[in-house]
């Protein structure tokens, strides 16, 4: 499956279920991944078997657990605490290396907004 297929998947399975699920640290909260360029994500994904695939391989660390948050919560809550921290959201990695798109987290946003214009047809 291609980086753009599981971002497809993303915007359409976070739509209809109305979750997200993403990564942290027991004792410390949200984790973060540096990538190349000093830049920073914060991966999220559609469903938590996709979490939980990323989390049993290419990105197991001792004592991280999924987190579920509803698509509210990302947008009121999390969406501006990334901004103002100047992170990117990571959107379904996937394979061995946890690949995906990194984007500005508004553009996931407008993204899943597309996806429910979409639907509605």
């Amino acid at each position: 499956m291609s980086v753009s297929t599981h971002a497809e998947a993303f915007y359409r399975e976070v739509f209809v279920s109305g979750e997200l699920f993403g990564v942290e640290h027991e004792e410390t909260g949200p984790v973060v991944w540096h990538l190349a360029g000093d830049v920073h994500a914060r991966p999220f994904w559609s469903s938590r078997r996709r979490a939980a695939r990323m989390l049993d391989g290419p990105l197991r660390r001792k004592g991280l657990v999924i987190l579920v948050m509803t698509w509210p919560e990302f947008v009121e809550s999390v969406v501006p605490s990334m901004e103002a921290e100047g992170l990117l959201a990571g959107v379904n990695w996937a394979g061995m290396r946890a690949r995906g798109y990194n984007l500005e987290p508004r553009a996931v946003v407008e993204a899943v907004e597309q996806a429910r214009h979409r639907a509605a047809g």
